[in-house]
């Protein structure tokens, strides 16, 4: 009888933990269900997102290669240098006509005007200026010339680096493959 006993004990031991098992296995398999559904949450929102990123960056390239600004700069206050053998007034090595001819003298001057030609397909509402948003009044269409008198650039500065400004879905771009280097040393 005692060996009945502890037969059942036995029993009862490997049954509780047999339970105890199903319920490890029952839990596990609930939190790994939960944390998958998690994960292709969080991989679906990630997809999106990254989806709408490549599109705006796509928009934005195609604009920024659609979009074209040239110009020039009127300086005062320039001085012309001279060529050394010829006494050609110049501004650089390469104004004076002979090859080993070495220009001297000259200072740059300051920029008293910008003048802009938007040669691209979209209108321009903003430039940047050195760093410096400047709001283009009225908007330069394409195919119209505008002149800069202030604001664009600071009082007695020989150069200018001309940014255009494209405004893609109320947010704006600084469109840097399109840079535009005006200075007084070789207008």
């Amino acid at each position: 009888m005692q060996e009945d006993v502890s037969l059942i004990k036995v029993n009862h031991l490997d049954n509780k933990k047999a339970v105890e098992m199903a319920i490890s296995w029952v839990l596990l398999l609930g939190l790994s269900i939960t944390l998958a559904i998690l994960v292709g949450i969080w991989l679906k929102d990630q997809s999106k997102s990254i989806g709408e990123g490549i599109a705006q960056d796509t928009l934005y390239r195609e604009r920024c290669a659609s979009t074209n600004i040239v110009g020039s700069v009127e300086c005062s206050d320039q001085t012309l240098g001279i060529c050394s053998t010829t006494t050609q007034n110049c501004r650089r090595n390469s104004d004076c006509p002979l090859n080993n001819e070495v220009c001297s003298g000259f200072i740059p001057g300051s920029i008293s005007e910008i003048n802009l030609k938007n040669s691209g397909s979209f209108t321009l509402n903003k430039i940047r200026c050195n760093q410096v948003d400047f709001t283009l009044t009225p908007p330069l269409t394409p195919g119209q010339n505008i002149q800069i008198n202030t604001g664009c650039f600071p009082p007695s500065a020989p150069k200018v680096l001309i940014s255009p400004v494209l405004k893609i879905d109320n947010k704006e771009y600084v469109c840097g493959e399109k840079n535009l280097n005006l200075d007084c040393a070789y207008s």
